[in-house]
């Protein structure tokens, strides 16, 4: 499927994930493309019960994002695989209407986003 994505909006593409989604590798050189999904399949390798179904490995995860055939949202691609590693940027905490319940909300909120 990449292959089908027009050159100039590849370059694009490409651009976008060098200002926002790539890392410093080791060697202080920006991960490319191919090291992204590697990365984010990498944290994301399916796991129980997943796991146990034959088309769905961590290596079909890593192909598809290769391919562009499947993406996730910029919280993953930024954070799989960093010291955080928060893949997700939304929470959704149930307050009930008393003073103790949403300090206890309020706590949780807090203990979610310490580091």
């Amino acid at each position: 499927m990449r292959n089908t994505i027009d050159p100039q909006r590849l370059a694009a593409i490409d651009k976008i994930c060098e200002e926002r989604y790539y890392v410093k590798k080791p060697d202080g050189t920006l991960e490319t493309w191919d090291d992204l999904c590697v990365r984010v399949g990498t944290v994301l390798e399916p796991q129980a019960p997943f796991n146990s179904t034959p088309d769905y490995t961590k290596e079909k995860l890593i192909s598809c994002l290769k391919n562009r055939e499947l993406m996730f949202g910029s919280p993953t691609l930024m954070n799989a695989g960093a010291r955080l590693g928060m893949l997700s940027s939304c929470f959704i905490f149930q307050v009930k209407d008393d003073l103790e319940d949403i300090f206890d909300v309020v706590k949780k909120s807090g203990l979610t986003f310490k580091h």
